[in-house]
């Protein structure tokens, strides 16, 4: 299975994120191969525009970078 980090920065749009999880998680149903998306961030909250809050299952100092295949950072 492949593991794929989701950064997430303050001041990110949720919608730029979404965009992620959602072609990740239809890859992981009906793709050739599982993937894991883990959501990471500096903080344990992550404010988004619009006052929206997201909370990252992990904060980057808790994670080994070299157990994943890749990272996603959401923006534009």
């Amino acid at each position: 299975m492949k593991k794929v980090i989701l950064f997430l920065c303050q001041g990110l749009e949720e919608y730029e994120a979404s965009v992620f999880t959602d072609a990740i998680g239809w890859t992981t149903t009906y793709g050739l191969e599982p993937i894991e998306l883990v959501t990471v961030g500096l903080r344990k909250k992550v404010k988004c525009a619009w006052n929206f809050t997201i909370e990252p299952e992990y904060q980057l100092n808790e994670i080994d970078e070299n157990s994943f295949d890749a990272v996603a950072i959401p923006g534009g």
